[in-house]
């Protein structure tokens, strides 16, 4: 389990790095602080106020189980797998804790 967890989290952060730099990149390429003034809040419509951070961050806690599949949210299905794993974690009797281990790998192995 160690090992898949140092390969997910090396993958992670380096796909993000990637993706940042990549993106860093074709901000200084484009340059939009030199773009033109044409596309002013009163130019555009139909496009909503952007959202506050907290906001943000309240929309990655998810209203149910199956919301951030639908919504393709992957921060909600990390937060979803870290509860159900912490939620495991700490069924006090082993019997049951090993029973629903062993639902999750067997639906692992579905999917695999």
């Amino acid at each position: 389990m160690r090992q898949i967890w140092q390969k997910a989290i090396t993958y992670t952060l380096g796909t993000t790095v990637v993706a940042a730099t990549v993106g860093c990149l074709l901000y200084l390429l484009i340059n939009p602080s030199n773009a033109s003034s044409a596309l002013t809040p009163s130019t555009l419509t139909g496009v909503e106020n952007a959202n506050s951070y907290s906001q943000y961050l309240l929309n990655l806690i998810p209203t149910n189980v199956f919301s951030p599949f639908l919504e393709h949210q992957v921060m909600g299905v990390l937060i979803l797998g870290l509860i159900v794993g912490v939620a495991i974690r700490y069924i006090p009797e082993q019997e049951p804790r090993q029973a629903v281990i062993h639902f999750f790998q067997g639906i692992y192995g579905i999917f695999i």
